[in-house]
């Protein structure tokens, strides 16, 4: 009999656990961030990061609603926006490879829906109107936790293309709908290479009638312009890279070496910003190098040539 009652006891202990923890245990997405974006429903736009995709994404990566989840944000952002089964790619990586292999696109002029692309950071462009840009970011130290360090804000385009995490490097536009226009921003329709073209005229990086800052442009061998202390490239593919010695543009970040001449290959080795190293062999924007006793590639997207 007495054992019959500790069965019975120890089952019904066993279904109090097991309710305790589907109660308890069940993750509260609403905690992640629990006051949700800050300024949300600013301009009209509103986002739930405490739902898919922003919390599918977020059983990906440990820097999700934190300090360093910027990349977490702007991937999830995009899925929502294009439905698209993307994943979290960080912002060099959006910008040499896999812009393309989601159909995106990308340029030099500022469009709603698109991505800020920065050498350590990124953030989405919601929508412009006029001269004021609303942006929405995570990672970023204007917002807290309480808000999962995101936030929805409204800035201008020299503010948007000044050092943001990292130097400006262009914008990845998502393709969404009719929203993918400049909506009354006064810019330059200039081609693509004007940017990157010597000239001597004296103007602003923002004149109204120009696209690149004539005062400091210099026209670098790879055909990249160095202005201050932002280097542009043109898009993988089109520069005439050559081997050469180079000298790795990332800044204070490094710059990765892979196995093969792929975005997605293994990271044998890093090389820090700064770093001069010769490429023995070229294939498309990647380069063959040989450093700290690592021999692989390198994106020179990244780099500029002596």
């Amino acid at each position: 009999m007495k054992k019959k009652i500790l069965s019975i006891l120890a089952a019904f202990l066993m279904v109090v656990g097991i309710a305790a923890g589907a109660v308890f245990s069940t993750p509260d997405s609403a905690a992640l961030a629990p006051s949700g974006i800050m300024n949300n429903g600013l301009n009209g736009i509103y986002i739930d990061i405490n739902r898919a995709p922003y919390t599918t994404l977020a059983e990906t990566t440990s820097y999700a609603y934190r300090r360093g989840g910027c990349a977490w944000f702007a991937s999830s952002r995009a899925r929502e926006l294009t439905g698209k089964n993307i994943s979290i790619h960080g912002p060099a990586n959006w910008w040499n490879t896999y812009y393309a292999n989601y159909g995106f696109t990308k340029g030099y002029t500022p469009r709603a829906k698109c991505f800020a692309i920065y050498t350590n950071h990124m953030l989405v462009v919601e929508r412009i109107d006029g001269s004021v840009i609303t942006v929405s970011e995570g990672a970023t130290p204007q917002s807290d936790a309480e808000h999962g360090y995101c936030i929805i804000y409204t800035t201008t385009r020299e503010k948007l293309e000044g050092n943001n995490g990292g130097d400006f490097v262009g914008y990845i536009y998502l393709n969404v709908g009719d929203e993918c226009n400049t909506n009354g921003l006064t810019t330059a329709r200039t081609n693509w290479w004007q940017r990157f073209r010597p000239t001597t005229t004296t103007t602003t990086r923002y004149s109204t009638t120009t696209r690149y800052n004539t005062t400091s442009n210099r026209t670098l061998p790879n055909g990249s312009t160095s202005s201050g202390a932002i280097t542009t490239t043109p898009a993988p593919g089109t520069a005439p890279y050559t081997t050469g010695n180079y000298v790795v543009n990332t800044g204070s970040s490094n710059l990765n070496i892979r196995s093969s001449p792929d975005d997605t290959t293994t990271i044998i080795g890093k090389i820090p910003g700064n770093t001069r190293v010769n490429v023995t062999q070229v294939n498309g924007n990647w380069g063959r190098v040989t450093y700290d006793g690592n021999t692989g590639w390198i994106s020179l997207d990244w780099c500029v040539k002596q």
